[in-house]
C-alpha cells in the first residue's frame, strides 16, 4: 500500500508539473490523482493510523546531532538496526529515517501501539549493540509525541 501512496504522490507532482505547462488535460488527470491519493490516505490511515483501540499511538523521534562525515554511516547503522532487529518488535508500526541537508542531523521517526512497546524495545538486547554504536558516533535526544492533528493538501 505504502507504494502505490508514493505512486500517486509523484504522479500528482508530475501532472502539476504539466498542467503549469499549458496541458490541458493536465487538469482533469491531477482531479483524478488527488482522489486517488485521497483514498490512498484514506485506506493507510485504516490500516496504519494513529488509534489502537480507542488509545492515541505514541510516536518516538530520535534527533542525533552528528558531525557531516559521520551522517552516512549513522544512517546505514538505523537502517540495519531498522532491518534486523526494532520491526520484528512486538508493537512496531512503522519508522521513516531522514538526514539533514546540511549533514549536521539525523532523525529516526516511528510509530508505536503503545509507550510500553517502545521501552519494551529499549530494553530489548538485540537492539542494544546498534544504539551503542549510535551513540558513539551522535549525541541524542528523544521525544515521545502523539499526533493532535493531520492537513491535507486543498482541493482544486
Amino acid at each position: 500500500m505504502r507504494g502505490s501512496r508514493t505512486r500517486a504522490c509523484t504522479a500528482e507532482v508530475r501532472l502539476a508539473s504539466e498542467a503549469r505547462k499549458g496541458d490541458p488535460g493536465a487538469t482533469c488527470n491531477r482531479i483524478l490523482v488527488r482522489r486517488l491519493l485521497n483514498e490512498h490516505r484514506n485506506q493507510w490511515s485504516s490500516s496504519y493510523g494513529n488509534d489502537f483501540q480507542g488509545q492515541r499511538a505514541p510516536y518516538a523521534y530520535h534527533v542525533f546531532t552528528v558531525e557531516p562525515v559521520n551522517q552516512q554511516e549513522l544512517v546505514e547503522l538505523l537502517s540495519q538496526a531498522t532491518q534486523a532487529s526494532v520491526r520484528y518488535v512486538k508493537g512496531f508500526v512503522s519508522a521513516s529515517l531522514h538526514r539533514s541537508l546540511d549533514g549536521a542531523k539525523v532523525v529516526m521517526y516511528a510509530q508505536w501501539r503503545s509507550v510500553e512497546d517502545y521501552q519494551a524495545m529499549r530494553s530489548n538486547p538485540t537492539a542494544s549493540p546498534y544504539m551503542q554504536k549510535a551513540l558513539a558516533l551522535a549525541r541524542f535526544e528523544l521525544g515521545m509525541y502523539e499526533v493532535v492533528e493531520t492537513f491535507a493538501p486543498a482541493a482544486a
